[in-house]
């Protein structure tokens, strides 16, 4: 869920990305698929919810969920890095971007925080 909630992704390769839910006699939410979908694209997302499949940090790189890709033991100073070069931005167009993006992709923005930083 973080994940698919997540505008930007930092990973290190043996980072492991899946959804257990029919592993344990469970299903997710339509928001959760719609957006595994849009992020993994539909053939990751259906080995991810029907076969329980995990993803590593350099297949999901390759497919574009992870934006930076950090080695082990470095991913909270990178994306802390980032976060910092993200921070520098100005907020309103990075808020209509996201605006833009989120409506693009045809979900509703709506129950999501669309402000990225005061």
């Amino acid at each position: 869920q973080l994940v698919a909630a997540c505008d930007l992704r930092v990973a290190t390769h043996s980072a492991v990305f899946g959804i257990p839910a029919s592993r344990l006699g469970l299903a997710v939410d339509q928001w959760t698929v719609n957006r595994v979908v849009d992020e993994f694209g539909m053939g990751l997302a259906r080995a991810m919810l029907i076969a329980a499949d995990t993803v590593d940090g350099t297949r999901a790189h390759h497919a574009g969920v992870v934006h930076r890709l950090a080695t082990d033991g470095d991913a909270l100073a990178t994306a802390l890095g980032w976060a910092d070069e993200i921070a520098e931005r100005a907020p309103l167009s990075m808020a209509a971007h996201r605006a833009m993006l989120t409506e693009s992709a045809g979900r509703s923005s709506s129950g999501v925080n669309t402000m990225f930083f005061h």
